[in-house]
């Protein structure tokens, strides 16, 4: 996964805090000094589908508008 280390480094850093999806892409971008969000969106929502699939190291909390996503652990 491309992404998978940065997207783990902020949600295990913060465990039990609930995150958008924009503020874990905004982060991604700014760690790798990406400048266009749209090249990473794709990435950080396979990281997060596998994270909470196949890993269930984290939580989706479905909203009206957007999901959260929540650090729980391995």
């Amino acid at each position: 996964m491309k992404y998978g280390r940065e997207v783990i480094s902020l949600l295990a850093a913060h465990p039990g805090r609930e995150f958008r999806f924009k503020e874990i892409q905004t982060y991604v971008c700014l760690t790798l000094r990406i400048q266009r969000a749209n090249t990473t969106k794709v990435g950080v929502q396979r990281v997060l589908s596998t994270l909470s699939e196949e890993t269930k190291s984290i939580r989706v909390i479905q909203g009206k508008r957007r999901n959260r996503y929540v650090w729980i652990g391995t």
